[in-house]
């Protein structure tokens, strides 16, 4: 489908021609090979149609189907404010139809769009509600979802034995009801907490698994975030090519499919491969092209990880005064927003930053408090690089 069959599509949906359905058009924009923003326009247009179309009262499940969908678009296009705000409305017609599957499921949502925007207590709150229901309607598939949104929530706050707790459940019930895909999201996020462990040899093992249950299902969303993780794993191994291979396979599926958070993420590792490649010009441009993309989806701790791979650069640069400005901004968005592993990261590349200057009592004093802070999330790889820095104070 090309873009004037889209403008086609908008013109008859004006003319009343309800023949055409609207979840045609959300569908065909969000499999349409176009920029991201134009994606996001056409999904703006839609809902703008939609609301002029009006649907009778008589037609109540299809417009929650279609807000559904709507808002399943602005969140693929990492429009999460947008998204929240039709979850919000598809959820209040599903408590007026008295539908709680969909109303489980929408509260679901809304909690994984606030987890993206690091609003914990809100996302709990939302996903207890929803849990609640699915236990009502005695759904365990909705149970063990839930289980996973909990235990990202746990990993993302540095709660990780809670969190392996919550993924191993889920990934139990899973295998007892057969479902792969929650068997899948299980598995991938249990290899990325053996990858922060240093666990690598297991946490590739689980990504593998993760991705070929992925491709089995045709999920391209969780394929690429699979091929990140695994190329994490690769560039925590110091295998940089095959960390490269996965990021660029990550990075297409993404750019396909207008997801412009998960491009941002990826361009992030990229640039810190190229850095510890000492290509400094290939790690400032998609380091740039990744904060373009983070200020315009409004996701402030990607900021804050481009911000620190930044202060790496500029600290090999020897730019100390830059270096120290973009390392203390990440540092200050990791502790407002809540993210002890990042806390933990900028910290050490701060003791690194004191170390090339020489300043030895405070890069002392910041990795010793980055190994306390990786210490506390047993996060083994990261306290024995803060070490060797240690080492040679």
């Amino acid at each position: 489908m090309n873009n004037i069959d889209i403008e086609a599509i908008l013109r008859d949906l004006t003319a009343f021609n309800r023949e055409v359905q609207i979840d045609t058009l959300v569908s065909a924009v969000r499999r349409e090979d176009i920029p991201a923003t134009q994606a996001i326009g056409y999904v703006d247009r839609v809902f703008e149609t939609f609301r002029r179309v009006g649907p009778q009262e008589t037609e109540d499940a299809y417009t929650l189907k279609t807000l559904l969908g709507i808002g399943e678009s602005y969140e693929l296009l990492s429009c999460f404010n947008q998204a929240a705000t039709v979850y919000q409305e598809a959820l209040d017609m599903a408590r007026r139809l008295e539908d709680r599957a969909s109303e489980a499921d929408l509260l679901w949502k809304i909690s994984r769009v606030q987890r993206r925007h690091n609003r914990w207590q809100e996302a709990l709150e939302n996903l207890q509600q929803s849990q609640r229901i699915y236990e009502e309607l005695s759904d365990e598939a909705g149970m063990a979802w839930c289980q996973i949104n909990r235990g990202i929530i746990d990993f993302e706050r540095g709660n990780y034995s809670e969190a392996t707790d919550a993924y191993q459940q889920a990934l139990e019930t899973g295998e007892r009801i057969d479902n792969r895909r929650i068997v899948a999201a299980a598995t991938m996020n249990l290899g990325i907490l053996a990858t922060i462990r240093g666990d690598f040899d297991e946490a590739i093992v689980h990504y593998q698994n993760s991705l070929s249950l992925y491709e089995q299902l045709d999920s391209p969303g969780s394929i690429a975030r699979a091929y990140q993780n695994l190329g994490m794993c690769h560039a925590a191994k110091e295998n940089w090519a095959e960390a490269l291979d996965a990021f660029e396979r990550s990075l297409e599926i993404s750019q396909e499919r207008g997801n412009l958070r998960q491009s941002a993420s990826t361009y992030v590792e990229k640039a810190a491969v190229y850095l510890s490649l000492s290509d400094t010009t290939m790690a400032a441009t998609y380091c740039a092209r990744a904060m373009d993309i983070f200020k315009e989806v409004d996701y402030p701790l990607g900021i804050a990880e481009t911000y620190k791979v930044l202060g790496r650069l500029f600290t090999r640069k020897r730019d100390w005064i830059t270096a120290r400005g973009l390392l203390e901004e990440s540092l200050r968005l990791c502790r407002e927003y809540d993210n002890p592993l990042g806390i933990a990261e900028v910290m050490y590349e701060i003791g690194n930053l004191h170390a090339a200057q020489n300043e030895r009592e405070a890069a002392r004093r910041s990795l010793e408090s980055a190994r306390e802070q990786f210490e506390s999330l047993g996060a083994k790889h990261q306290i024995d690089a803060v070490q060797e820095l240690l080492n040679t104070l």
